[in-house]
């Protein structure tokens, strides 16, 4: 069961705050040192009922956005064209990369290997 402090650290996590700032925010530690926060904010991460809640927490947010990569890549993809349209096209090939990297095909992911090249000897 979590009490209302730990529900707010939660509630913290989700907003994008790190642990030793959702800590503060939702504990009374002015005096407390950094080191001490940043030990208790990783064990409060720890305990499974907070994980849990925090991934309950995640899911309910995805489910509200509802934005999936197909979105995503649908957005990129009308940026792609418009830009095109208004000859950016540093801008579409922005776009590009973005679809690219949604795919798992950003260049981090490449393996390129330079081509075997045989040395043909001439006879005249």
């Amino acid at each position: 069961m979590l009490t209302p402090k730990n529900e707010k650290f939660c509630q913290n996590i989700i907003t994008g705050m790190s642990g030793t700032d959702a800590y503060r925010n939702a504990y009374n530690c002015q005096n407390t040192k950094d080191n001490v926060i940043y030990v208790r904010a990783c064990e409060l991460l720890k305990k499974p009922e907070v994980a849990i809640r925090i991934d309950e927490l995640r899911q309910a947010v995805a489910q509200k956005s509802q934005i999936t990569a197909l979105d995503l890549i649908e957005q990129l993809e009308e940026a792609r064209q418009s830009a095109m349209e208004a000859g950016q096209s540093s801008a579409a090939v922005s776009a590009i990369m973005g679809k690219a990297k949604l795919l798992g095909l950003g260049a981090e992911n490449i393996n390129i290997k330079p081509p075997k090249i045989e040395l043909v000897k001439f006879v005249e």
